[in-house]
């Protein structure tokens, strides 16, 4: 049994969606699918009915909640005392956000510093995943999200969770959706990010035949990418979020055959990561991801 599949369990039955559920952790659905279908398994018992409009608990999934959330709970405590029980560390550190603070649970670290290490001052920076290694370099980060893992090897990267990207195309472009040619997205607008944009780098690497297109806009800026799309300026690769919201909203249609993963990482100088202040930082940050 794994506090994983402990944490996918309440959070399912606080929330009683899956969608949602699957949200607040930071984890896809078919994740943490997987995570309750492993639970069950291993317990023998089925945990939730499923309903057209959400989940139920069942009277096994009802008696076994309270105990899953005391063990949640004691994690939690025993990870928050093994922070007091540290040496202490004072100072500030400069973390880089390279996207939405909600998506990235922000407001959850920041509260995470605050209870855990009060001496530690937590301040936030606008970043890019392309420009974290050179900020980190340069001082203006201790620490920096990004998309996707860096090949430099003075910079130090942890894997948080995989984000999903979607192929998306304005409404009414194409006739069809299904089995799209390349030949025929290069012959469309695309919205392409800059050299060091990771979604770009990994659209080139995860799908074959992929290749610059013919006419193209340049932005690395996720929310200028969002808005270039909704005026139907071209094609463009967004985060699955993102790409869902726009289709309910009627701007897009999703190429559910042309999608990729990427992982959102935290990074920091590869010298700087044994010092007990990005330690502990680091430290704070990946067990947000963890629960």
């Amino acid at each position: 049994m794994e506090l994983a599949q402990l944490a996918a369990f309440a959070a399912t039955a606080e929330l009683k969606n899956m969608t949602k559920a699957a949200q607040k952790l930071n984890l896809s659905l078919s994740a943490l699918s997987t995570q309750i279908k492993l639970l069950e398994e291993e317990l023998n018992v089925n945990l939730f009915s499923r309903q057209a409009r959400g989940v139920d608990l069942t009277p096994e999934g009802a008696a076994l909640l309270e105990s899953a959330i005391a063990v949640n709970d004691t994690v939690q405590s025993i990870k928050r005392q093994a922070l007091r029980m540290q040496k202490e560390v004072k100072g500030s550190v400069t973390l880089g956000v390279n996207t939405n603070p909600v998506f990235l649970r922000i407001q959850t670290i920041n509260t995470a510093f605050l209870k855990n290490m009060p001496d530690i001052s937590l301040r936030f920076a606008v970043s890019e995943s392309g420009k974290t290694p050179q900020m980190l370099r340069s001082g203006e980060l201790d620490l920096g999200f990004s998309y996707g893992r860096y090949a430099d090897k003075d910079i130090y990267t942890i894997e948080l969770f995989p984000v999903k990207l979607c192929m998306v195309v304005p409404k009414d472009h194409l006739e069809s959706t299904e089995n799209v040619s390349w030949d025929t997205l290069a012959e469309i607008p695309w919205v392409w990010g800059s050299e060091d944009c990771p979604f770009r780098t990994e659209l080139v690497r995860s799908l074959p035949g992929i290749k610059n297109p013919k006419k193209i806009i340049v932005a690395s800026d996720e929310n200028l990418m969002i808005e270039l799309v909704k005026t139907g300026t071209g094609v463009c690769v967004l985060r699955e979020d993102n790409a869902q919201e726009l289709a309910e909203q009627g701007y897009v249609d999703i190429l559910h055959d042309k999608t990729i993963s990427v992982p959102i990482c935290i990074s920091c100088l590869q010298n700087r990561k044994d010092e007990p202040l990005i330690d502990l930082a680091m430290k704070t940050i990946t067990d947000v991801y963890e629960v």
